[in-house]
């Protein structure tokens, strides 16, 4: 069987988190910024998912939307949310507000930049589906990536461009 050369990640586990910021770009969109408790750091690379527990709700699946540092750990992660009408997206959007209290689980996922890609990247994302290839470009973009790194994002309305302006 052939060997694979990228690191698998380490098993998910729940950490304690305190929301440190929360930004509405758009009437319907919030970008989280969490801060992990007790000096925890998370390894992971650009492009795992995370579930987030708010107010004793059902967990829910979010990318992370940052990219790691050098060392592919941080102690702040940043999710993009567009409240659905689920109970945890409506909770983010309406009642969340930052001191509060939430638990990640993480990392998970494999659509992720793998360590030591020199290739061309070409991330393509719609709609909310920025969160990890803004993750991604980041990454390479922090690492000195040394092909071309090419970002098309589409959307279907014009306020749904709410990182347009970064």
């Amino acid at each position: 069987p052939p060997r694979s050369s990228a690191r698998t990640a380490p098993p998910p586990a729940p950490l304690d988190a305190v929301v440190e910021g929360i930004d509405a770009p758009s009437a319907d969109i919030r970008i989280l910024r969490l801060r992990l408790n007790n000096n925890a750091r998370l390894t992971y690379r650009a492009g795992h998912y995370a579930d987030l527990a708010v107010a004793g709700l059902p967990a829910r699946s979010y990318s992370i939307a940052n990219a790691p540092d050098a060392n592919g750990t941080a102690d702040r992660l940043e999710f993009h949310i567009r409240n659905t009408g689920g109970a945890a997206s409506r909770h983010v959007a309406t009642q969340l507000k930052i001191g509060d209290n939430v638990t990640v689980t993480a990392p998970m996922g494999n659509a992720t930049l793998a360590p030591g890609c020199v290739k061309p990247i070409i991330a393509i994302a719609g709609g909310m589906g920025l969160s990890p290839m803004k993750a991604i470009v980041e990454s390479a973009l922090n690492t000195g990536h040394p092909g071309p790194v090419t970002l098309y994002w589409g959307v279907n309305h014009g306020d749904d461009l709410y990182l347009a302006h970064h």
